[in-house]
């Protein structure tokens, strides 16, 4: 029998690796319809320790396709999406791609013995396509319009590391 290569034994190794490093919320088939539903985890994206704000990510696929889940967490109170307000994502490669929030959202407060901090949760349908396009050209940056104004955020390695490795979960079947 033939040994497999080392650059065969890495590749499994890293598949593997990545495929064990989804953190599913929900991974389930219900037994009623067949449908499947997976939800993973909500990951930080580049949160520091002196940061004011800082984004959170959960990808989750639906019956028509997935969805881009986002939390946006503040010291300041952001203003309300309402469902049809875009997300636009500018990939490295200066391609627009363009996300409408699936419903109206208003935000939460949090309230610790450290202060308040609000919380704004806005979902966007995404399709197959479109994250294997954002993966493939990761994001410089991306801008959440709220019912007053938007929101911005420049990307860097860290936060398109965690950003692919969601795309990776919920594309692997």
């Amino acid at each position: 029998m033939k040994k497999p290569s080392i650059i065969t034994v890495i590749a499994l190794f890293l598949c593997g690796t990545a495929h064990s490093q989804c953190n599913w919320a929900k991974n389930e088939v219900d037994e009623f319809t067949g449908l499947k539903t997976r939800v993973l985890t909500m990951q930080d994206i580049d949160k520091k320790f002196t940061s004011r704000f800082w984004y959170s990510i959960s990808m989750l696929n639906v019956e028509n396709g997935y969805m881009l889940s986002l939390r946006f967490t503040s010291g300041q109170r952001p203003d309300m999406i309402n469902k049809g307000d875009k997300l636009l994502i500018m990939l490295n490669n200066n391609e627009i791609v363009e996300l409408e929030a699936t419903e109206t959202v208003i935000t939460d407060a949090n309230v610790t013995q450290h202060g308040t901090t609000y919380i704004i949760h806005p979902s966007y349908f995404v399709n197959r396509d479109m994250l294997e396009k954002i993966s493939e050209a990761g994001i410089k940056k991306w801008r959440m319009h709220t019912s007053r104004a938007y929101l911005e955020y420049d990307f860097t390695r860290n936060g398109m590391n965690v950003v692919r490795q969601q795309i990776q979960c919920i594309l692997s079947e």
